[in-house]
């Protein structure tokens, strides 16, 4: 694919669905936003329990930073 993908894996031990569906929401938020899909990167992001309670810029500085040096 030309473009990138994400998938993010939630388990039901770190919460009830709407903490979950709301941590998905924002992760792939995060991966829009910040332009990573264009970088051609196939991710999956496994979500714990302290993600849950992240906020949306502790977020986005661990997934673009863990991202930072990868290119194709």
């Amino acid at each position: 694919f030309p473009y990138g993908r994400i998938l993010v894996v939630t388990s039901r031990k770190i919460g009830t669905a709407p903490w979950r569906n709301k941590a998905r929401r924002r992760l792939k938020e995060i991966f829009r936003l910040n332009k990573l899909n264009e970088r051609g990167l196939d991710c999956i992001i496994i979500m714990k329990k302290p993600g849950i309670s992240c906020s949306y810029d502790q977020l986005e500085q661990i997934v673009c930073g863990a991202l930072r040096n990868y290119t194709i």
